[in-house]
């Protein structure tokens, strides 16, 4: 943990992350008697999760405000 992790991994890492959050998300959506359409949403925004705290943690990490 206190290493810091190559590109490569942190690339793979965040993917699979992606994936099983999504995934996960879609199939509950629909266990628990969800439409199609609620299942696709949960989908994409479980999937798109990942990838939106990734951006804003590099951004805090140039400097950036907020």
């Amino acid at each position: 943990m206190g290493k810091a992790a190559c590109a490569r991994c942190g690339m793979i890492r965040m993917v699979l992350l992606s994936i099983l959050l999504g995934a996960g998300a879609g199939f509950a959506v629909h266990a628990y008697g969800g439409s199609q359409t609620a299942s696709m949403l949960a989908t994409f925004f479980g999937a798109i999760f990942p990838l939106l705290w990734q951006a804003r943690r590099n951004r805090r990490r140039r400097g950036d405000p907020k």
